[in-house]
């Protein structure tokens, strides 16, 4: 599994005293840490859901009895 984001950074060309200095690694990072919190989100709504839903999936078995 991949993701989408090239996010890799070379320590001697993207930071300097222990921070990020490229623009690029900044913007792949801001758009990782985007997507993490609203994917993060959707996904929780949708567990909620599952729990205490009734349709058949993966998180049926975790539902109170």
């Amino acid at each position: 599994w991949t993701l989408p984001y090239g996010v890799s950074f070379h320590e001697r060309e993207d930071t300097k005293d222990g921070k990020v200095t490229s623009e690029v690694l900044l913007k792949r990072l801001e758009m990782v840490v985007r997507d993490a919190v609203v994917y993060g989100k959707l996904l929780s709504a949708q567990r909620r859901a599952d729990i205490t839903g009734t349709d058949a999936g993966f998180l049926a078995r975790y539902r109170p009895k």
